[in-house]
């Protein structure tokens, strides 16, 4: 679902109106419903791959914190935590790897190969980019450092986990959120300010127009550019 189509907008409106309808209370969980139901409009599998990633960072972060907890001191915390970090982010960032730049890599292989003269075949991995799996992927890992460095404590609660891995907004767009950051703001209760609905409104005209007038016509010449580059 792109952020400049009209069923986003739609989406967004529906989103919006629920979200300050229902009891203050159960705000959070509209949101997190409407981030499920954007990966799902995606198709099944960003969904799988949204739920996968939230289980294991929250598991690996309950683990860490329950290591800090039980551990002598701040630094023998350190030294059990870094192991199941490190498997950790080579498990995310791997599948990552797979899926963005496992066929570049080859390709990039496979030319240093011929300039020596040895013809080589890598197998060409033909996989569909799951939506937004980039920036929940570095959300993930950026929770578990802040957890091993003591920035934060691990969340106990997955549905508030599975909030902040899966929240719809940044799903495309970004930016990378830290936890920290946007965890008082996802449950703090809320109220419909008119004044702040209209300076929002503006910012998304503003961005519209940066993308719409200006970026894609641009992208008219940059393309050619970059299409007839040699």
């Amino acid at each position: 679902m792109s952020i400049t189509s009209l069923s986003f907008l739609l989406f967004l409106a529906v989103v919006y109106i629920i979200y300050y309808v229902v009891p203050k209370n159960y705000q959070w969980i509209v949101l997190l419903g409407a981030s499920y139901g954007f990966y799902l409009f995606a198709g099944v599998i960003p969904l799988i791959f949204v739920l996968c990633t939230t289980a294991v960072t929250f598991a690996s972060g309950l683990k860490m914190e329950k290591n800090k907890e039980t551990a002598a001191n701040k630094k023998e915390a350190k030294r059990i935590n870094k192991p199941l970090l490190v498997w950790t982010i080579i498990l995310i960032f791997g599948v990552l790897f797979i899926f963005k730049y496992y066929n570049s890599v080859g390709e990039s292989i496979i030319d240093i190969f011929a300039m020596f003269k040895y013809d080589i075949a890598m197998p060409y991995v033909n996989l569909l980019l799951p939506m937004g799996i980039s920036f929940y992927m570095f959300m993930s890992v950026g929770y578990l450092v802040d957890i091993y460095r003591g920035t934060i404590k691990a969340e106990k609660d997955l549905a508030h986990f599975a909030l902040f891995i899966s929240f719809f907004p940044q799903a495309v767009q970004g930016p990378i959120g830290r936890y920290n950051r946007l965890e008082p703001q996802f449950f703090a209760e809320h109220t419909f300010d008119y004044d702040k609905f209209c300076r929002g409104l503006q910012l998304m005209i503003w961005g519209y127009f940066k993308k719409l007038v200006i970026a894609d016509r641009l992208a008219v010449a940059v393309t050619t550019v970059f299409d007839g580059y040699t």
